[in-house]
């Protein structure tokens, strides 16, 4: 059986296989905002495999401000 007649047929959930990928796609949405804001791109992934935390955070590294590098 392949993955598609398991959902049709009930045996397997939906969200098991919507939340993965979006777990998947917000993190790195959220490394590569944060990568190129200068901010930490740990706390960025960390904070993108939560779930529902996940999109608020991203709506954050989108809104947030570039931070300045300080040169030494």
């Amino acid at each position: 059986m392949n993955i598609f007649e398991m959902v049709r047929n009930g045996e397997l959930n939906v969200l098991s296989l919507v939340i993965p990928l979006q777990m998947i796609i917000l993190v790195t949405l959220c490394y590569f905002f944060a990568k190129s804001k200068n901010k930490n791109t740990l706390h960025a992934i960390i904070f993108g495999l939560i779930p529902g935390l996940n999109c608020v955070m991203l709506l954050y590294y989108i809104v947030v401000p570039k931070e300045k590098v300080l040169k030494t």
